[in-house]
């Protein structure tokens, strides 16, 4: 397909990404071109730019740098959102809602990218007739209030601009030092802009640019001294090799990982960030202090974590795509991406990390003993109150540390502040996820108002069931406790972590580590070390060893639905155990991650929020109900 000549009162946008998701701008800027649309790099001029297109992502929403540049565009009612899977903002974009481009492959026919397109397209009409997108703020600038004449002008002015931003870019890629070697001292890579004439101006500009970043790599070596201190012994040959040995790479490649590669390094005011991990979320403290003490030998290696996720859906696929893991099916080859110089980086820097200064305040978990863990042994006896019920296990009363620690790689905010739950008496909690045959028993004795969910042609029977929404969940256990007489209903989201913690604290009760054959998920981005079987499906429930409590497929299979309410942390959250019931109770709390997800997402301290009317072909449950009654 060729690209649409742009008209001069075409849009103008530009593109806000994090570096690790620079092939995903890639494909964005494509698509623009090949829309008719223009894309403009640099700082963000609220008179030229119609819109901006920030990408959320898992690494975006941890990225102070990428949220402080996203705010003036919001502020001025420019900002066009997409995500890369099922991402929650940061506040305050969260009332900007974002198109969800998780899974798309570049193609501009795909309906996802016509949504998105269509929503940045809104965003620059309203802006250029003065009314800024709803759920935003009013600009700060200047209104719009010239005549069409005087747009056009600024327009033309604004193209102008872009074409001398074009030649500057080319000859600084030619000139000692390069492009990259001034990217990486003055922290470029917030606006990874996708501008096709400055792209085109880098083009044979291999060697330059690699010699830009042979230049950069020394100027890191000698700056501040011991300031970077934890990147020492970091090489940067396989990105020189990269951009000097792949006659492939095309000149907007080649640009646009220029630009976002110094994201990876440096901090924004151009200090380095050394406990940043550039391709997974990252727990908020205060920047360490430089490091003076000997470099350890043999830093642990967490390869291949990406916070990428499957596209939600209200109807289940029939077949999953590939795309719908955490991979990104354009991506380059293994070895070739940014992502593996932000694993480089990382592995250096990871031992380091998990001594730094300690949490804020507000991560702090609070001052009190380390609680016993809950007696494995006491894991309770099987029972089922009739015939089609599930089988359920008795957990044993005991206490434990809820939410993830600071320094628990991957940890995202709302995982904290830990908090020390004492769960005063046993209850019981389903042995695995219900099943479609059980869920089908309830629509045959004619509970579960009637709701049919389609199996995606992955079967039904065994299998857990899936398209239920957390409505749905709450039809089941009403039917349910009508037909036994007990009060079944949903766990509680510290009963939930409690019962897939068994005792344990660390991220999963396997340990540390998971692997495909412990649990059903997208084994191609594996949380400690090496990639493994993705399934593409579900799996019929029962297949991995139980966990020290009985329980069958807590990390992995579907997501499973909890009682509680979502908030955007554990600060309030009862101690006894309780459901939370107040907060945000449009949404509720999914916990244990899925078949199409990354390992990351099945921690036992992960959380994630979803409408609770959603249907979705990753989404389950379990039950609970009181003992002892």
């Amino acid at each position: 397909m060729k690209s649409m000549d742009s008209s001069p009162d075409a849009p103008v946008f530009q593109i806000y990404a994090h570096a690790a998701n620079a092939a995903f701008v890639d494909k964005i800027a494509r698509a623009l071109d090949l829309a008719g649309c223009r894309v403009a790099n640099g700082p963000f001029d609220p008179e030229a730019v119609d819109a901006v297109i920030v990408v959320w992502s898992g690494a975006a929403i941890n990225s102070p740098a990428l949220i402080a540049a996203a705010e003036a565009p919001r502020a001025a009612g420019a900002l066009a959102p997409v995500s890369i899977g099922r991402i929650e903002p940061p506040e305050p974009f969260q009332a900007i809602p974002a198109v969800n481009l998780g899974g798309w492959t570049g193609d501009p026919d795909d309906p996802r990218w016509r949504r998105a397109l269509e929503a940045a397209r809104q965003v620059a009409a309203r802006r250029r007739g003065l009314g800024p997108a709803p759920g935003q703020a009013a600009p700060v600038s200047v209104p719009h209030t010239d005549n069409s004449g005087a747009l056009g002008e600024k327009l033309r002015r604004a193209r102008a601009g872009a074409g001398r931003a074009a030649r500057k870019a080319g000859r600084a890629a030619a000139a000692a030092g390069g492009l990259a070697g001034r990217a990486l001292a003055r922290g470029a890579g917030l606006a990874a802009g996708g501008l096709s004439r400055a792209f085109r101006a880098l083009s044979g500009a291999r060697a330059p640019i690699a010699r830009g970043f042979a230049a950069a790599r020394g100027r890191l070596g000698a700056l501040s001294g011991g300031t970077f201190g934890r990147l020492r012994g970091v090489s940067l040959d396989p990105l020189l090799r990269l951009l000097t040995s792949r006659p492939a790479l095309t000149a907007t490649g080649l640009a646009a990982f220029a630009i976002v590669a110094a994201g990876l390094l440096l901090a924004p005011n151009g200090a380095p960030d050394p406990g940043r991990r550039a391709d997974a979320p990252r727990a908020e403290r205060p920047a360490p202090a430089p490091s003076t003490a000997p470099e350890e030998s043999g830093p642990p290696t967490l390869a291949h974590l990406q916070p990428l996720d499957a596209p939600a859906a209200d109807e289940a696929p029939k077949e999953a795509p590939p795309a719908e893991g955490d991979a990104d099916p354009d991506a380059p080859a293994p070895g070739e991406t940014p992502d593996r110089l932000a694993a480089l980086i990382a592995d250096a820097t990871e031992a380091a990390a998990q001594e730094e200064a300690p949490a804020g305040p507000e991560d702090a978990a609070p001052e009190t003993a380390e609680p016993e863990p809950p007696s494995a042994a006491a894991s309770g006896e099987a029972f089922r109150d009739c015939d089609v019920c599930p089988l359920m296990r008795v957990a044993p009363a005991g206490s434990f540390r809820m939410g993830s620690p600071p320094n628990e790689p991957a940890r995202q905010a709302s995982e904290g502040p830990q908090i020390d739950v004492a769960i005063a008496r046993p209850f019981a909690i389903g042995v695995h996820e219900i099943t479609f045959a059980q869920w089908d028993a309830c629509v045959a004795d004619g509970g579960c108002d009637r709701h049919a969910p389609g199996d995606a042609g992955w079967g039904r029977g065994e299998r857990p069931v899936i398209n239920v929404s957390w409505d749905d969940a709450q039809a089941y256990v009403r039917w349910l406790s009508e037909k036994t007489g007990k009060a079944y209903r949903l766990p509680s989201e510290a009963e939930w972590e409690y019962a897939a913690r068994a005792g344990a604290t660390t991220p999963f009760a396997t340990g540390m580590a998971i692997t495909p054959d412990q649990a059903n998920f997208n084994g191609e981005h594996p949380y400690i070390g090496e990639p493994g079987l993705f399934r593409k499906q579900t799996v019929p429930v029962g297949r991995f060893a139980p966990n020290a409590f009985g329980l069958h497929d807590m990390h992995g299979n579907v997501w499973e639905w909890v009682a509680d309410c979502w908030t955007h942390s554990h600060a309030g959250a009862p101690t006894d155990g309780a459901a939370r019931e107040g907060g945000d109770c449009a949404r509720r709390v999914l916990k244990g991650g899925a078949w199409n997800t990354g390992a990351w997402r099945l921690r036992a301290g992960h959380r994630l929020p979803k409408p609770a009317a959603a249907r979705e072909f990753d989404n389950g449950f379990r039950v609970a109900r009181d003992v002892g009654e």
